[in-house]
């Protein structure tokens, strides 16, 4: 949505100027490629994962699809704490 960049680095800076320097922005859903994902990248790690099913349906085969990505996520997340 408009604004999503410059929101996300105000977040990220007032994070910081308050002694917390965040590991990773996540992105859901960024299907409509705005740049966005590749912008961040020059600040923080980026991790994509796709949309989460509509809700009632169960999360058990989104959570198998994307268990690489939780992955990566995770040992970056070990390596920069």
């Amino acid at each position: 949505k408009l604004g999503g960049i410059s929101t996300t680095l105000a977040a990220r800076e007032s994070l910081v100027a308050r002694g917390i320097d965040p590991s990773a922005v996540v992105f859901l859903d960024d299907t409509r490629d705005l740049g966005n994902a590749d912008f961040l990248r020059r600040f923080a790690h980026v991790a994509e994962f796709p949309a989460l099913p509509p809700h009632p349906e169960p999360l058990d085969s989104w959570f198998l699809s994307t268990s690489d990505r939780f992955d990566r996520l995770l040992h970056h997340l070990l390596l920069h704490r």
